[in-house]
């Protein structure tokens, strides 16, 4: 139990009170101010008061030298929630990586047990849940300005997750030391709601407050005079009155009432004085305690009894006893903490770098953690040195391993310095490894730099071409393929003879060759050809897996043979070369649930090695599959988290997949202009650029809204533009959602336009034929019936139609334009009645997935197929319990959850009951369910 906190009574019961308010779900608060203020003392007291209510607190002090090491405040969060019992309902994967993390697992002898952010994250968010279920849980992190990296990414995965629906009440307080209020950290901001937070400006103290806190701390009493003038001169800052008397103290054995109050350079200064009263054997200790990377008595006791000194003499029991005595120390659990983390800083400002090195040195020799152990050796010695540079190398390859790159790359760094000047072949190898690291941090700014300067200096041979390889990958996700095709073939004379490296420059040409299909189909051959020199590999799988896509692209037979070869030789484990491209193919072919096993797999492997690189491109994928399954919100929400991947990594939002599949998800939803302006700006920007794959894609977009505004010509027009793209590219099998085919049918048979879309109509079947897909198969049997209908056989037309009216699993849009269609041919054959219920079953499909502009089409035919007698203005049965529960007080939000429906599809059945009803708000929608006008 912490010591009483004297004149912060207010604070404390504002965050009491958001913690005694919060149901289940996340609540955050904040605690900010300028060091010293008493934040610490603020949230150690919030924390003490949480106790007496039956909250579970778990706490990280995380300081200013841990901040560099990886997860070094992780142990400290995990260690209470982590039960044996809890830990073993954790799949086995994200627990394992938890505890790499945290060095409590090594792994099997089979394989290394790879630590990442999102793994550990979601491990950490599932026994937060479980601990919270029990008993509610606050999670306090004390000055997260030190949280390292590694920690903050794995912590802030973990809450962000945490949801009222999981049953869980789990609350964060945060202390962050700033010299004006800012947001809050972690990105915690987009995912707590604004009523579950409190953030609080801590401002200095009062001259009552003041006065208690030197009278409980000191056993000082000043006169009001002297109380006043220190209130003035420190503005309330009760850590600043401390030092400042405790100084008088030290100097005059008391606070004379005539004492000189100055006001010190900084607060730095006033800390600085304190240590400087200090004597040799108390100011040794701390240094030592300032330099471990976990400060426990153990742990310095070990240092410091090979460490000789004025300590030695003394004894380190009776040193450490007069530190804390001091206030300089204290010992919370079984870490030795500073009263201010600015004692540390002052400690070893003060200290010669003689004495700072010899510490350094000792602790190099009993520090267990490979990292600590590279970074003491880094700090005890001056200039190149081989000993630390390979140390430093397997401390970056270690946190790598643990997921932790940007650690490896800042590691590696000072290998690459520190690696002595003969050693050429050492210094070139950690050159290339950083650009490597640093890609797969996701830094592709970072990486990009790097690179551009070792390249040129690079001696000939694989170190160099590897390095043109990386660049090449950066350039892929920052600029597109012909800058990447540029630098991969640079890296050809300096691969030799090596079938490894040829096998990996051809296998990049075929990936990145977009504007050139069969030069990547003829890459993708090379490649193959020359890692079957190798033997069997994981490398030669993936290029199997490519040369199969890129021969179906140019209009070949599927060669599912290739395929099959291709994923026999795949290490299970995964690896940098495992190929996204069978995901392609099965999303394309309607596998949904082998397209999402394979993006997701494939994301979670990388991730496992730290790799971030092509994260936003898997999370575009698997957004893309939910997509065309029907499941527009988790489409939405993994396009939302590709475009926020694509932008920290550096990489152009608009370029990357993310991007385009918020825009489709725009359309699909109704938002039709400002999407469609959006895409086509896109499609001319990238034309101007050369860049005529991402111009077709966004010309996909932009057709599709033409086709959802009925605007048959403009459907022409824009694939038109599209179709020259990819005849210049050599793309036969569009065999993505880029396919400007189907639309262009569509429009042609409604134009009236029979003769080139029978040509047309027979040149998808032949490609159907090579390459079955449901969802263009669904497309050709409508404009097979709309070309029947025009031909005058309206019979034949409604028949085709009937099988496909089905649909099947996971293809609802595509299904209910089937219908649409349908119910457009049943209606011109008179047949009323089952015109009616094909387009009202279109309608429900269409309002369900929250496809505005589609419903309203639907919406359209119904008028003019209304059976005489009916009332166009009566309410649907969804339509009246929507307008009940709204009524009745319910949102958006929580009609759809009521209805399990989307938000989007809740506001296109408001829209089109209010205007059937004649009305414009709730009020008076709630005026009219009232009076029984339903």
């Amino acid at each position: 139990m912490s010591a009483p906190l004297t004149g912060r009574d207010a604070e404390q019961d504002r965050v009491a009170a958001l913690l005694d308010a919060s149901p289940a779900g996340l609540a955050v608060a904040l605690v900010e101010g300028e060091a010293g203020v008493g934040k610490s003392a603020l949230a150690r007291a919030v924390a003490d008061r949480a106790r007496a209510r039956g909250w579970q607190v778990v706490r990280c002090s995380p300081t200013q030298a841990e901040a560099g090491y990886a997860y070094a405040a992780l142990a400290d969060l995990v260690g209470p929630v982590a039960t044996p019992e809890a830990l073993a309902a954790v799949p086995d994967v994200r627990r394992r990586a938890l505890l790499t993390a945290v060095r409590l697992e090594e792994g099997p002898a089979d394989g290394p047990v790879h630590a990442d952010v999102p793994s550990a994250g979601a491990a950490l968010h599932h026994l937060l849940l479980t601990a919270g279920r029990e008993r509610p849980v606050l999670v306090l992190v004390d000055d997260v300005q030190w949280l390292d990296s590694a920690t903050a990414g794995v912590l802030g995965f973990a809450l962000r997750r945490v949801d009222a629906a999981d049953g869980a009440r789990v609350a964060v307080l945060v202390t962050r030391r700033a010299t004006e209020p800012g947001a809050l950290p972690l990105d915690l901001d987009r995912s707590v709601a604004p009523d579950a937070t409190v953030t609080l400006w801590l401002e200095g103290l009062g001259p009552t407050a003041l006065h208690e806190v030197l009278a409980e701390r000191l056993g000082v009493r000043l006169g009001r005079p002297l109380l006043h003038r220190l209130h003035a001169l420190c503005r309330g800052n009760p850590f600043y009155a401390l030092q400042i008397v405790q100084s008088l103290l030290a100097r005059h054995g008391g606070v004379p009432a005539d004492a000189d109050l100055r006001l010190p350079e900084s607060l730095a200064a006033t800390v600085d004085e304190r240590i400087a009263q200090t004597d040799a054997a108390l100011r040794s200790l701390l240094l030592v305690v300032s330099a471990l990377a976990v400060p426990t008595p153990g742990r310095l006791r070990e240092a410091l009894d090979g460490l000789p000194g004025p300590v030695a003499a003394e004894g380190v029991e009776p040193v450490l006893g007069r530190a804390e005595a001091a206030g300089l120390l204290a010992v919370e659990g079984d870490r030795l903490v500073f009263a201010h983390p600015l004692f540390a800083s002052a400690v070893r400002d003060r200290a010669p770098a003689a004495a700072r090195r010899a510490v350094h040195a000792r602790l190099a020799e009993v520090e267990p953690e490979p990292e600590a152990r590279a970074r003491h050796l880094g700090l005890a010695t001056l200039g190149p040195d081989g000993v630390v540079a390979d140390a430093l190398e397997v401390a970056a390859q270690d946190a790598r391993a643990r997921g932790a790159t940007e650690v490896a790359s800042e590691l590696l760094r000072v290998a690459v310095v520190r690696t002595p000047p003969a050693d050429d072949a050492a210094r070139w190898r950690r050159a290339v490894l950083l650009g490597d690291v640093l890609l797969e941090a996701g830094d592709l700014e970072a990486a990009a730099t790097w690179l551009d300067l070792q390249v040129p200096v690079l001696p000939a041979g694989a170190d160099r071409a590897r390095a043109r390889l990386t660049r090449a990958v950066v350039h892929w996700y920052a600029d597109g393929g012909d800058a990447a095709s540029e630098a991969v073939r640079a890296a050809v004379p300096d691969a030799g003879d090596d079938p490894v490296l040829l096998g990996t420059i051809h296998s990049r040409l075929a990936i990145f060759s977009e504007s050139d299909t069969v030069a990547a189909r003829d890459h993708g051959a090379r490649a193959v050809a020359e890692l079957r020199r190798c033997g069997e590999s994981d490398l030669l799988g993936s290029a199997l897996c490519n040369l199969f896509y890129y021969e179906v692209l140019t209009g070949a037979v599927p060669r599912l043979d290739l395929l099959a070869e291709g994923l026999r030789l795949e290490d299970p484990r995964g690896s940098t070369d495992r190929s996204t491209t069978p995901g392609y193919w099965y999303l394309a072919t309607d596998a949904w649930d082998l397209a999402r096993e394979r993006f997701r797999t494939t994301l979670e492997q990388e991730r496992a090695r730290g790799d971030l690189s092509s994260e936003p491109d898997l999370l575009s994928r698997l957004g893309e599959v939910e997509q065309w399954y029907g499941d527009w919100p988790a489409a939405r929400r993994y396009a939302e988290a590709a475009t926020t991947s694509a932008r920290e990594n550096g990489s152009d939002a608009s370029y990357q997949p993310g991007g385009r599949l918020l825009l489709m998800l725009d359309l699909l939803e109704g938002r039709l202009d400002d999407a469609e302006a959006t895409a086509r700006a896109r499609a001319d920007r990238f034309e101007a650029a050369g860049h005529r794959l991402a111009v077709v894609s966004y010309l996909a977009a932009a057709t599709f809204a033409r086709a959802s505004a009925a605007d048959h010509h403009g459907v022409l027009a824009t694939t038109a533009r599209a179709a020259a793209h990819l005849e210049a590219i050599g793309l036969v099998e569009p065999l993505g959602r880029l396919d400007p085919a189907p639309e262009r049918l569509a429009a042609l048979v409604a134009l009236g336009e029979l003769d080139e879309a029978e040509q047309l109509l027979a040149a998808v079947g032949e490609r159907l034929r090579r390459v079955p897909r449901p969802w263009l198969a669904a497309a050709h049997l409508r404009a097979a019936a709309g070309l029947a209908a025009a031909r005058r056989d309206l019979a034949g037309a409604v028949a085709l139609t009937e099988p496909a009216a089905d649909g099947g699993p996971g293809q609802p849009f595509e299904q209910a334009r089937t219908l649409l269609v349908r119910g457009r041919l049943l209606r011109r054959a008179r047949r009323s009645g089952d015109a009616d219920r094909c387009l009202e079953r279109a309608g429900r499909v269409f309002d369900s997935l929250g496809a505005a502009a589609w419903s309203a089409q639907v919406a359209q035919e119904l008028g003019r197929s209304r059976r005489r007698g009916e009332d166009p203005t009566a309410l649907t049965a969804t339509e009246r319990r929507v307008a009940e529960l709204a009524a009745g007080g319910a949102t958006n939000k929580e009609v759809a959850t009521a209805l399990h429906m989307s938000p989007k599809t809740v506001e296109v059945h408001l829209t089109r009951l209010y205007r059937k009803l004649g009305i414009r708000s709730r009020a008076e929608l709630g005026s009219v369910v009232g009076s029984g006008g339903l």
